[in-house]
Parts: C-alpha cells; sequence; structure tokens
C-alpha cells in the first residue's frame, strides 16, 4: 500500500515568500509587480472555496476559508498555513475588498481548538484584520494602542 498525505508546499513556501516581498517594499515596485501579482493569484486560488459536503455525516471539521499546506488539490485546510496565507493576502488591500474571502478563514481558526503556539499567528491575523478595516472602529483604536 502506498500513501501521499501532501502534494507539496508551495502554499507554505509562497506564503513566507510573500510576507518578505511585502515587508521589504518589493510588492510595490513595479520590476516585481508581475511577481506579485502571481504570488497573490495562486495564495488567493489556494484558499479552500468550500466545506466538504455532508461533512458532519464524515465527521470533518470546516475547511472553507482555510488553506492547505501545498496546492488546492491537497484541500484539507492546515491551521498555521491558515495563518500565514491570510497574513499574505491582507497585504494585498485588493482581498480585503472580498470581505467573504477575509471572514471565512477567520471563521475558520475561531471553530479549530487553538494550541498555545499558534496563538501568536492567530493574533497577529486580529491585528492585520484591525489594521485593514476602514473606518478605524474603537476595537482598532484599542487594538492599535496595545501595539504600542
Amino acid at each position: 500500500m502506498r500513501m501521499q498525505g501532501y502534494n507539496g508546499s508551495q502554499l507554505w513556501d509562497t506564503a513566507f515568500a510573500g510576507q518578505a516581498m511585502l515587508e521589504g517594499g518589493m510588492a510595490e515596485e513595479t520590476e516585481f509587480s508581475q511577481c506579485y501579482n502571481n504570488l497573490h493569484e495562486f495564495v488567493r486560488n489556494t484558499q479552500v472555496k468550500e466545506d466538504v459536503p455532508e461533512r458532519a455525516k464524515f465527521y470533518r471539521h470546516i475547511s472553507k476559508g482555510g488553506w492547505p499546506f501545498s496546492t488546492a488539490d491537497h484541500g484539507w485546510p492546515i491551521a498555521d498555513c491558515t495563518c500565514e496565507g491570510l497574513k499574505v493576502a491582507l497585504g494585498a488591500k485588493r482581498f480585503v475588498a472580498e470581505g467573504h474571502r477575509v471572514r471565512a478563514p477567520v471563521s475558520l481558526m475561531m471553530f479549530l481548538p487553538l494550541p498555545v503556539w499558534l496563538l501568536t499567528c492567530f493574533v497577529t491575523v486580529v491585528l492585520l484584520c484591525c489594521a485593514t478595516a476602514s473606518p478605524p472602529s474603537a476595537t482598532s483604536r484599542t487594538t492599535a494602542s496595545l501595539m504600542e
């Protein structure tokens, strides 16, 4: 019997490359704009679009909105991949305009049991969500003051 659980680490690697491009300012440079656009499209297309049909019957957690370790073909959302995918996706302002694509992964993360090591990643995502919201709400002002 042969079994393969993953078909690579494409999303995981791409998310960190995208975060590096955002942090380094490369995403805004025209020289790298096509590369960043391709990266963003891959992240966008890799997000799990729907829950598994009859998931309760098969004892499956929700999966809509999450990101897998590799590609959309893998399809199983991984908690830390979802955090990293959301972080790089939120770096692209156009992603924020599609609110359902932001709400779904946050809902997924709230559903899953969060181990302590994942809490830091989740807090980062929440802070990013607050930072990209407009107009600023009382919650985001409070969050911003906590970051000082």
